[in-house]
């Protein structure tokens, strides 16, 4: 875009992507501009003053796509509703509403359970998820119902806490039992592909914590109250870094600085100084 203000200059922008809003200023601005594609934009200006240009002058722009508000899964014995969810990128906290507003619940984690509610009674949940980026809060509802039956009883399990990837991207079978002697298993949450199926795949589900829950609705249609297993998923750690100065006297020391990626601080940096020893953080001594 090319604009002049009521002096000489002329004013060379590029919106890298974006468009001006309606309204936007003219010349030096300001200028409210939109980009219609997520991702980081760059914006650049040259001033032309006569013929004579001005040095490029940069600045970027990270655009970030909405969050989707998560489904609440929920399920129900005869005295209480059990609802749970997958946590969207960046929660920092939630806000719950229960209608009927007589009854209360307790969250843990991203389960959310309210007890003492009569047989044949709805229990509508609305979660408010509150967020760290720039495009605002998410808000899901559902409505369960208290069973007139004795559900099921589950439970669930992994074989393994933690996976590391690229090394180790196969499939983990979780191991679940059931009271039930029939009915339906249901898996959900980040790395399940098949909900009815017990399943994780870590590539599917990515770096990070993921949480899997596991229901079972028998063969009279009575669910059971969830079970959680927890799989984190990490990427190799880099054993990069840096020791400066490179060249020393006998009775100096280098300054030894990790520079790699250990997994968000939680790796154990494993050091072989070669016969020198650790003085402070990362100061060795060579004797």
């Amino acid at each position: 875009m090319t604009s002049t203000n009521s002096g000489l200059s002329t004013y060379n922008w590029n919106w890298g992507g974006g468009t001006p809003a309606a309204g936007s200023g003219v010349g030096r601005g300001p200028h409210q501009i939109e980009w219609s594609t997520p991702g980081i934009k760059t914006v650049s200006l040259v001033i032309d003053l006569l013929g004579c240009l001005s040095n490029e002058a940069t600045a970027q722009v990270e655009v970030v796509a909405p969050v989707n508000a998560p489904a609440i899964n929920c399920s129900a014995s005869e005295s209480e509703v059990f609802f749970d969810w997958v946590d969207p990128v960046g929660v920092t906290s939630y806000g719950f509403v229960v209608v009927p507003g007589a009854y209360t619940g307790v969250q843990t984690g991203n389960m959310y359970t309210v007890s003492g509610v009569p047989v044949n009674t709805d229990v509508t949940l609305t979660v408010t998820f509150f967020l760290s980026g720039p495009c605002g809060n998410v808000t899901s509802s559902t409505t369960c119902r208290t069973q007139d039956c004795t559900p099921p009883t589950v439970t669930l399990s992994s074989p393994v806490t933690s996976v590391c990837l690229p090394e180790q991207p196969g499939i983990i079978t979780l191991d679940y039992t059931t009271t039930a002697s029939g009915g339906t298993p249901t898996f959900t949450g980040p790395g399940i592909a098949d909900p009815n199926l017990p399943q994780f795949d870590p590539v599917l589900a990515g770096v990070g914590r993921h949480i899997i829950s596991y229901r079972h609705t028998d063969e009279f249609g009575c669910v059971s109250s969830p079970r959680q297993t927890t799989i984190d998923v990490f990427q190799t750690p880099s054993a990069a870094f840096t020791a400066v100065p490179d060249n020393i006297c006998i009775t100096g020391a280098v300054s030894v600085t990790y520079t790699g990626d250990d997994g968000l601080g939680l790796g154990t940096l494993n050091y072989n100084f070669d016969g020198g020893n650790a003085n402070g953080p990362r100061w060795v001594l060579l004797t």
